[in-house]
């Protein structure tokens, strides 16, 4: 857990337990352009900073990226990947759709 919060992903977990109004996240829909990547809102024009995101969410945003830009991995990498970061070997049932289960991250890193 220590290495989740320390890369500042801890805000994964509480996720599940926000609330969503589906009607405001209706209404934001409608009013998005895509072409200029904005709200059109009553009072004018809105758009979401990354600065935004690092409040609302706590993702940090400062420090060094993690990134794997045009990395393409199969999954025998991506489990030696997960090894060298986390220090572990992941089993068969770890791993679903390609992605860690949530159980496997709780039981070898606390709660």
């Amino acid at each position: 857990m220590d290495a989740i919060n320390d890369a500042g992903f801890e805000w994964v977990f509480k996720l599940g337990q926000v609330k969503h109004d589906r009607g405001l996240i209706t209404a934001f829909i409608e009013r998005w352009r895509p072409e200029t990547h904005t709200f059109h809102l009553p009072f004018g024009e809105a758009t979401i900073t990354l600065e935004d995101v690092h409040h609302i969410l706590g993702l940090r945003t400062t420090g060094r990226p993690f990134i794997l830009h045009g990395f393409t991995t199969t999954a025998r990498q991506r489990k030696d990947m997960i090894r060298d970061l986390l220090g572990l070997t992941l089993e068969q049932g770890d791993v679903r759709k390609n992605c860690l289960r949530i159980g496997w991250l709780i039981s070898n890193f606390g709660n």
